[in-house]
């Protein structure tokens, strides 16, 4: 291996590692999370995903929940889990919570907000 090999590892490692001092970005999700929120949900997390910015999503205004952002924060999630970055979810709605749970995806949510 060369040494500019070892350096790009190196350096990427160290991007990838979580920034204790980095601040939490707050998610506030809207009432209605759908399919035309799901690009600018994505297009966020991943922004705070690449500059090693904690996510903190507070979802209590969701009344509306569609599958697109779900798998959206499901990415992100997986993603930040990797990079070793915090996620969390600090509140649900009832509705956000019932999304999940219609996708038998509500252990993953709950597992999140375990983290608050």
């Amino acid at each position: 291996m060369r040494a500019t090999d070892t350096d790009a590892k190196a350096t990427k490692a160290q991007r990838r590692r979580r920034n204790p001092a980095a601040p939490p970005g707050v998610v506030t999700l809207p009432a209605v999370i759908d399919l035309t929120y799901a690009r600018p949900l994505h297009k966020q997390m991943l922004e705070m995903i690449a500059e090693n910015s904690a996510i903190v999503i507070d979802g209590a205004a969701v009344e509306r929940a569609s599958t697109p952002c779900i798998q959206v924060m499901l990415v992100a999630a997986r993603r930040a889990e990797k990079a070793d970055i915090e996620y969390r979810v600090e509140q649900a709605s009832q509705n956000l919570i019932e999304a999940f749970d219609a996708l038998g995806l509500r252990a993953e949510l709950e597992t999140w907000m375990e983290r608050s």
